[in-house]
């Protein structure tokens, strides 16, 4: 059977029937065309090792190769000549774009500092969008502990259209979700589902139905061979906990626990 990456699979079956009755084919449905990444590093000039660990952290973080991008003309007052490295970047498209996307949204965005959601003020007039990470011990893949400096990049999404309230409706068409990960008890073959992190883009905050969430999180622990689905307490959110008991779970010490 053909590997299809989750968000591939959500896109063919899910977003293009949200979207396909704006449009008189369904191939004039806005798509995800491929995603760049690009980061700078000025100080390379000074020290070559800073453009390796870049170059690495890139093919680390993308799952493929990171090429070199070098100045184009000699500046003196920088001491930079033409040709020379100063960052590294990654087109991703097909598989490995709807992979990093996957990632990218439900690893990455929630371990980012003081994260406040996603602005939809990166649009740049031609349907494509940009998002900034100031630092990129965000994503998963990077040990803090083998960064040489902490850095940022910025991430296009770019899609088919020109058109950037087309982009912003298939971008923000699934931009909420409930994220958590997948464990096996000690000593059993009994899977929980436990829930992370909460996220909802600015734009559907107040919109999006808690319960709606909540209902989709067990769904994806069922497909994904859970058992029971745990759900945090956060004291100084009291509704969390009547709303968890209205859906059936019960409370176990630190968690709600619902077996599905």
């Amino acid at each position: 059977m053909e590997y299809i990456p989750r968000l591939k699979k959500k896109y063919n079956t899910e977003i293009i029937n949200n979207l396909k009755d704006n449009y008189k084919s369904v191939m004039e449905v806005p798509r995800l065309v491929k995603i760049s990444l690009n980061q700078g590093v000025g100080s390379a000039v000074n020290d070559k090792k800073q453009i390796e660990a870049a170059q690495q952290e890139m093919t680390l973080i993308t799952g493929q190769k990171a090429v070199l991008t070098k100045s184009r003309k000699d500046i003196s007052n920088f001491k930079l000549r033409k040709g020379m490295p100063v960052g590294v970047m990654v087109t991703l498209r097909g598989s490995k774009m709807y992979e990093f996307l996957d990632r990218f949204v439900t690893s990455t965005l929630p371990r980012v500092r003081d994260f406040q959601g996603i602005s939809n003020k990166g649009f740049d007039g031609r349907g494509n969008f940009t998002i900034g990470i100031k630092e990129q011990i965000a994503f998963p893949e990077i040990s803090i502990d083998k960064v040489l400096k902490v850095t940022g990049m910025d991430i296009t999404f770019v899609t088919n259209t020109d058109s950037d309230s087309e982009a912003l409706a298939l971008l923000t068409v699934s931009s909420y979700s409930l994220i958590g990960l997948l464990s096996e008890f000690y000593m059993s073959h009994i899977i929980q589902a436990t829930e992370v992190a909460w996220f909802v883009s600015k734009e559907f905050r107040g919109k999006v139905s808690s319960i709606k969430l909540v209902k989709h999180f067990e769904k994806w622990a069922k497909v994904n061979g859970a058992s029971y689905v745990g759900m945090g307490d956060i004291e100084s959110i009291s509704s969390l906990g009547s709303l968890y008991t209205r859906l059936g779970y019960n409370k176990a010490e630190t968690i709600y626990l619902k077996e599905i």
